[in-house]
């Protein structure tokens, strides 16, 4: 639905350019080079490999991100300044809902966590919250040194019948992100968010107070100096101990991601993997390295994880150190490039924008904030704001509207285009609506054990849905419960192409197992354990396997390391594993 809305918007856009009469210069910024270099890249991959993996949601997303920017990209700057009070409204209205749920005034949209404002959990939450922080310090100091409030600028509230300055209005606004936002993000605890919202303020604060030169001029000596970075070197590595202290499961549990996303890098390093193809690979890396190189340690945390939680390593391995190369200079673009001569209000507009993406660039280190949208529209704000102020390339002045030519015809060809293109989408985004309603009824349907006619429920819908991961993964083990088992290996091994996790490998043991494909269920239960060594549900199925099919000693050694291994999780279901497999070693003695 936004890359519907967005790609209208730019329909409207294209029409406005060639109706009003206006005259237009094109500039094109190292920035907008580089942007669609990396959006032609991606496009590439997901172009020539439609037929196998489909049209990822996420590509469709970036699609209506790219229209948005090119709009974007034509206002002037002092335009950015309603965008940049928009998405400070937006921070207040979220740190509001945050606080309101932090007293239980509302209610949490995730059953284990009491505060997540709009979004699914706390991560993506405080992760919005961080990266509009410093957007709201920098503007903030920038106002308050404004000393004309009643300038041209300004605009009447007929309410009070005063006149109130534009930078008065961002100052308060920015008093009030500034505050909400402080009094909700300790408690999201965040650590990602947490720095990249404290490393911004300071270079903010530096750079109000010119602490650089003081700090310069005090630093006169070799001894002093070096005292200096050592006492900062300390001071950093006691923060990075307490934060990793502070949630040790979750950041081992991060640690060992990065490792295995490392390698699926050295096997793909210059191409990678392809665009969205991360989740399809990584688990398959990690069952082997957890199987040869893993400690005890790492399996009891390894789960099955479909994102990197490190935005520059999951990019290195979908779009290999060419991807990564690109975005490097995107970012080196956004902070080094060059600015032409800027009125000096407009300055610090640029300093805030540049905090608010390094501020999303330090998040991206720790979590995937390319997946939350709200951020990614953020961003687009930002980086069409930072195109706008850096030196362009000025392509021929013209006005579109007084033309006869070519010009015209292929801009007035272009906006009808994508206008109709626009309008047509309604019936499919009303048919995917339809579709994602049945896929919810067929889910449903499933969890209250009717099997058979959520099979039939999921095969209406299987064409529209076939390159859908979750749904291979729902439609394969309904299957498999169904006792549909022929359909359910023919699913199930699609499922695997998309997405190999523990859930698709158990259904498929199963199914292959009914079928009397024994070796072929012995593998898909080994697959399974390897992916997550910790879990006793495969091996107690791998047992189960050599008991029923005469393997007696296969069946006593995996008893025997069930009855044995580290517990993870006590459970009544764990309980139960270990009666049974006491039964397959008292049976075979």
């Amino acid at each position: 639905m936004f890359s519907f809305a967005a790609i209208f918007i730019f329909s409207l856009f294209l029409l406005q350019i060639v109706f009003i009469k206006k005259n237009k210069v094109l500039k094109i910024s190292l920035l907008d080079i580089l942007l669609v270099m990396f959006f032609l890249y991606i496009s590439t991959f997901v172009l020539l490999n439609l037929e196998k993996f489909g049209l990822p949601d996420r590509f469709i997303l970036l699609i209506g991100l790219t229209a948005l920017y090119i709009v974007f990209r034509s206002l002037r700057i002092r335009h950015f300044k309603v965008l940049f009070i928009a998405v400070l409204l937006s921070g207040i209205l979220q740190a509001v809902y945050g606080n309101l749920q932090l007293y239980g005034i509302f209610p949490s949209r995730h059953n284990l966590f009491n505060i997540t404002g709009g979004f699914f959990n706390p991560g993506p939450y405080a992760g919005y919250l961080a990266i509009i922080f410093p957007l709201a310090l920098a503007l903030y100091f920038a106002t308050s040194a404004d000393k004309n409030k009643t300038n041209a600028n300004g605009f009447k509230l007929k309410l009070f019948n005063i006149k109130v300055s534009e930078s008065t209005v961002v100052k308060y606004i920015s008093i009030a992100v500034i505050i909400t936002i402080l009094l909700v993000l300790p408690s999201t605890r965040s650590r990602a968010a947490w720095l990249a919202a404290i490393i911004p303020s300071f270079f903010i604060l530096a750079h109000k107070y010119k602490q650089q030169k003081i700090i310069k001029s005090k630093l006169n000596s070799l001894l002093k100096k070096t005292l200096f970075v050592t006492v900062l070197v300390i001071i950093t590595g006691v923060s990075a101990l307490g934060l990793y202290a502070m949630k040790k499961g979750s950041s081992d549990g991060r640690l060992l991601i990065w490792k295995v996303t490392t390698n699926m890098i050295g096997q793909k390093p210059i191409l990678g993997f392809g665009y969205n193809r991360f989740e399809a690979n990584y688990l398959n890396f990690q069952a082997d390295y957890l199987s040869k190189k893993g400690s005890e340690s790492e399996a009891l945390i390894a789960d099955n994880s479909t994102r990197a939680f490190n935005e520059y390593l999951q990019l290195t391995a979908e779009n290999g150190i060419i991807g990564l190369l690109l975005t490097l200079a995107i970012i080196w673009s956004c902070f080094f490039g060059k600015t032409e001569n800027m009125e000096t209000g407009n300055k610090p507009l640029l300093l805030a924008a540049r905090m608010s993406l390094s501020a999303f660039a330090i998040f991206a280190v720790f979590s995937y904030p390319t997946e939350i949208l709200p951020i990614k529209l953020v961003v687009t704000i930002c980086l069409a704001f930072i195109a706008s102020t850096q030196k362009s390339i000025s392509l021929k002045k013209f006005n579109p509207s007084m033309q006869l030519g070519s010009v015209k015809l292929i801009l007035l060809v272009v906006s009808f285009a994508t206008l109709l293109f626009t309008l047509l989408l309604i019936l499919p985004l009303q048919e995917k609506y339809k579709i994602h309603k049945k896929w919810k009824q067929a889910y449903s349907t499933y969890q209250i054990g009717f099997y058979e006619a959520s099979v039939e429920a999921y095969k209406k819908i299987y064409e529209k849905l076939k390159f859908n991961s979750e749904y291979l993964v729902n439609f394969g083990k309904a299957c498999s419960m169904a006792g549909k088992h022929k359909t359910g290996v023919d699913i199930l091994s699609r499922a695997e192409k998309f997405m190999p996790n523990t859930i698709v490998y158990t259904a498929l043991g199963d199914s292959y197992k009914a079928l009397g494909k024994f070796a072929k269920a012995e593998y898909a239960y080994k697959k399974a354990a390897a992916i997550l060594p910790a879990k006793f549900y495969p091996e107690y199925l791998l047992a189960k396997l050599y008991n029923e099919t005469g393997q007696n000693k296969k069946a006593v050694e995996i008893a025997n390391k069930l009855m044995h291994k580290k517990v993870k999780v006590q459970s009544t279901a764990i309980e139960e594993i270990k009666t049974a497999m006491k039964e397959i070693i008292e049976k075979n003695e």
